[in-house]
């Protein structure tokens, strides 16, 4: 019985540290900028910096969407990069090889 006891704890344990770690390995959260700017990605779903809940094309570790025209870089498409844990590089969409825009997970996952 108490051997029981010790894998039924062991397995609880593992699930919540996993779901930390599934959090910490996906793009999904919110995201900040030091000037104050903040989105937040959530599956397929985005609230941009300039307050806008929409959807865009999401993975993993990446996301694309329309900027709304009223937002900087309106009318243009921005790719999102999960870089480690804490932070994502974006891009002008059709510049990968442009100097990114990093934004730091709001409360950082450890």
């Amino acid at each position: 019985m108490r051997r029981i006891g010790l894998i039924l704890s062991g397995a609880a344990a593992a699930l919540v540290l996993g779901a930390g770690l599934a959090q910490a390995d996906a793009i999904d959260g919110k995201w900040c900028r030091k000037d104050g700017r903040r989105m937040e990605i959530d599956g397929t779903r985005i609230i941009t910096p300039g307050g806008a809940d929409m959807t865009g094309d999401y993975s993993r570790h990446a996301f694309q969407y329309l900027v709304p025209e009223k937002e900087e870089h309106g009318g243009t498409r921005r790719f999102l990069r999960l870089r480690g844990e804490n932070w994502v590089y974006a891009y002008p969409a059709d510049q990968p090889g442009a100097d990114p825009e990093i934004w730091e997970r709001c409360t950082p996952v450890s």
